[in-house]
């Protein structure tokens, strides 16, 4: 009873509720329609400032995005998520979730859900999910040669993995070895739908439609998401019309570890695509990361700069040297894997490649830069120039050189080798060849080792 009339609301609402301009509104953007009333009808808010359209106008499969179509003050309501319509792992009944490394509860939830579909509480936003999230935006669901093409183009001559991000293409497998799944289609599109969307072990409807981006496209912020009450976004800064309404999945307040250990690399992996620019780049193996954005002073927005160190803070020269390793091994891999297009591969896995292997490429390049420009340091392989900064300036005036107590003794050859004459120092070892005498001697009072050749002393531990 409760479930139909709760679906008599949602048909009022839907005849007096548009949500989306237009002359032509298509299969999509009515179920987006649906999913807006819906959610209001369970008591959450969608600004009515707010439109959900696609990124790209003039390209019928473009994503969808949120966005301003009038002008937002910093913390105006933007989205409330009533507690009614999240999934989750956990039932009314249940203790909690049952912790394995994958949300099993959640991903079982649901399956549960899609396989009622039109009979669920939650239909309008699983018709969403199934009718306008294709299963293959994760490299786990990539083709075989997309994978393959992946796995190469950040492994060694070897095929050993060199380059992030971990595991790129194993949700699957850790799907039926976490959950006990099976080869089901809807399983694993169920699976990776809680992969790519939920946050931990929750399912949010709308809010999971904001886009990814830091810095200052980054335009919201939002309750924690785990305090069992209604989930609200606010805008946290003015918001002019037209803008995009961006979240964050790595610097936000639920982000916990994230904020160091989760960038570009992990957000291709989990949620498919290459992340605009700020990116975050964590090379795990040897411990460096750092985060670049476009360079904003360039007149040419593709070149990128340095923003700052991540972790265990600025990386020694040892470290630079293993980053520049990762950036020959991407050259490399871009000229051998990327030169041609495979056919067997879909144009859109190839695109995402090239773009990924390039973003890691140039981030590579503006650390390695900025280390060398500012530690008048310079690394195998790398070109670079040092400052004169470093070195004394021979031109300059100096009084202590010619302070008679210091010159005097610096140029005293007979007081400097007295030492050799009052016999502290003991003979070591002394060798004849053909055209000299070498001879080892030692002062055992200092360890101070020295070598002669022909009497004459060359070299010591303290000369």
């Amino acid at each position: 009873m409760f479930i139909r009339r709760i679906k008599l609301v949602i048909l009022f609402l839907l005849m007096t509720l548009p949500c989306f301009s237009g002359k032509e509104v298509g299969d999509d953007e009515k179920n987006l329609e649906a999913l807006i009333t819906w959610m209001r009808a369970m008591n959450g808010f969608f600004n009515p400032k707010l439109e959900i359209r696609r990124t790209n106008l003039n390209d019928p499969d473009s994503r969808f995005g949120m966005y301003a179509k009038d002008n937002l003050k910093v913390n105006e309501l933007i989205v409330r998520v009533p507690t009614s319509i999240i999934i989750s792992g956990v039932e009314k009944d249940a203790k909690g979730p049952e912790g394995q490394f994958l949300e099993c509860p959640t991903i079982r939830n649901l399956i549960k859900e899609l396989n009622l579909m039109d009979e669920s509480l939650y239909a309008p936003y699983l018709r969403y999910l199934r009718e306008t999230q294709p299963p293959g935006d994760l490299p786990s669901a990539w083709s075989k040669a997309g994978q393959s093409l992946l796995y190469r183009v950040i492994s060694d001559d070897r095929s050993v993995q060199v380059l992030p991000p971990d595991y790129p293409s194993s949700w699957i497998e850790d799907y039926h070895e976490d959950c006990g799944g099976t080869d089901n289609l809807l399983e694993e599109f169920a699976a990776l739908l809680v992969i790519q969307r939920s946050w931990d072990d929750l399912l949010l409807p709308v809010y999971d439609m904001m886009s990814h981006r830091n810095g200052k496209w980054l335009n919201t912020e939002s309750t924690r998401l785990h305090e069992e009450r209604p989930v609200e976004v606010w805008a946290s800064r003015d918001i002019n019309v037209g803008e995009e309404i961006c979240t964050t999945y790595n610097l936000c307040a639920d982000c916990e570890a994230r904020y160091e250990t989760y960038g570009t690399p992990e957000i291709l992996r989990d949620y498919g695509f290459v992340e605009n620019y700020p990116q975050t780049w964590i090379f795990h193996d040897i411990e460096v990361g750092f985060r670049v954005d476009h360079d904003q002073d360039k007149s040419n927005m593709g070149e990128i700069k340095f923003i700052e160190w991540i972790g265990k803070g600025e990386p020694n020269e040892i470290d630079i040297s293993s980053l520049v390793e990762r950036l020959n091994q991407v050259i490399k891999n871009k000229k051998s894997a990327l030169a041609s297009h495979d056919p067997n591969i879909p144009e859109t896995e190839w695109k995402v490649i090239f773009q990924y292997i390039s973003a890691m490429e140039a981030a590579l390049v503006a650390a390695i830069d900025h280390f060398s420009s500012n530690t008048n340091s310079c690394i195998d392989g790398v070109t670079c120039a040092i400052s004169l900064e470093k070195y004394s300036d021979l031109d300059k005036y100096v009084e202590i050189y010619t302070d008679p107590d210091y010159s005097g003794y610096t140029c005293d050859i007979e007081k400097i080798f007295e030492v050799f004459d009052n016999g502290q120092f003991e003979m070591l070892e002394e060798i004849e060849s053909q055209y000299q005498d070498i001879a080892f001697s030692w002062n055992p009072n200092n360890r101070d080792t020295c070598m002669d050749l022909d009497s004459i002393v060359q070299i010591c531990d303290s000369y």
